[in-house]
């Protein structure tokens, strides 16, 4: 089997070719002139330089392959517009090159994230059955890719996947956990208590593989989440002062406050052109009690069994983190 992966050089895609690579298959990866290869895989897999906004680069990238793992996108950006550029239409590009390249019958697995679905209700587990309602420009522009792979369902076999908080060795976006943890710092924003859905990377690569192996109908939509209910922002990082031995206090953020920080951030993000993590639109994401979901479905049509709970997952991302140098 060929792969085409985008996204090869980040936290998720690594962790996809290497696994990708033990399986036994033959892997193509998307890079730019300026990516920085991952050194594990760099002479192990066949780099092809392109860019998602540039459908004709994607033509013969797509070519002789079997599936599309696409994994590339924002998950910053100046404005919504950016969000698009990216996410959607860069999305497009890619499906539309698939079609070009002669591969009607093949499979493109879209990872997505929760965000395109939004969140659930109080004490429900959201799944695939409801509708999307995403509450930030990111969640719009990540449902905005996928309504462009759906529209093509009948000419390729597309699969969706919504992961929820993906965490492990290699990611930086959870080491904010672990900093908090090891500042003694528990931040509880406001009063309300909030709920995330998480998933370890290794658990989410497996997912990915059975959506590639599986016969299913085309145009499938999975979350990928563990089989908790979801866990309390304040209880991951309490995990977290635990896998590294150390306490936390719980130190209290008024949301009120959080807003206008969030809304300076934003501008000042706009006068320098700076990418920031805390802006309006991450803000409408972090005061959302319930980003919790069901991996019912891929559990039902895939097989799907996660390996790793929130508690055993931190345990060997901390070790991971040590080792490493990162905490």
């Amino acid at each position: 089997m060929k792969a085409f992966v985008t996204g090869g050089t980040g936290f998720i895609g690594k962790h996809l070719v290497n696994a990708l690579l033990n399986d036994n298959w033959t892997v193509r990866c998307l890079a730019r002139k300026t990516s920085i290869k991952p050194q594990e895989f760099t002479k192990k897999v066949e780099w092809v330089i392109g860019d998602l906004q540039d459908r004709d680069s994607l033509i013969p990238a797509c070519a002789d392959v079997d599936v599309v793992f696409h994994l590339a996108g924002a998950i910053k950006a100046r404005n919504a517009k950016e969000f698009l550029l990216i996410n959607s239409k860069g999305t497009e590009n890619l499906a539309c090159a698939f079609l070009e390249s002669g591969k009607k019958r093949d499979r493109f697995i879209y990872i997505s994230s929760m965000a395109a679905g939004g969140t659930a209700s109080r004490w429900k587990l959201k799944n695939e059955d409801e509708p999307a309602f995403p509450v930030s420009a990111y969640g719009e522009s990540k449902l905005a890719g996928e309504i462009a792979v759906l529209k093509r369902e009948k000419e390729f076999k597309c699969i969706i996947i919504r992961p929820s908080v993906v965490y492990g060795p290699g990611d930086r976006e959870s080491l904010s956990f672990f900093k908090f943890a090891k500042l003694h710092v528990n931040p509880y924003l406001g009063f309300k208590k909030r709920y995330i859905s998480m998933i370890h990377v290794d658990d989410l690569v497996q997912l990915i593989l059975l959506a590639s192996k599986c016969d299913l109908s085309s145009g499938e939509i999975f979350y990928a989440a563990d089989e908790s209910k979801g866990y309390q922002w304040n209880e991951v990082i309490r995990e977290c002062a635990a896998a590294l031995n150390t306490r936390t206090l719980p130190v209290f953020v008024p949301q009120s406050f959080l807003k206008p920080v969030a809304f300076f951030s934003d501008i000042w993000g706009k006068i320098t052109g700076r990418l920031t993590m805390l802006n309006l639109d991450k803000y409408r994401e972090m005061t959302q009690q319930y980003w919790v979901c069901s991996s019912f479905k891929s559990k039902r049509l895939l097989g799907f069994k996660p390996k790793y709970g929130m508690k055993e997952g931190i345990q060997k991302t901390a070790i991971w983190y040590k080792e490493n140098g990162w905490i």
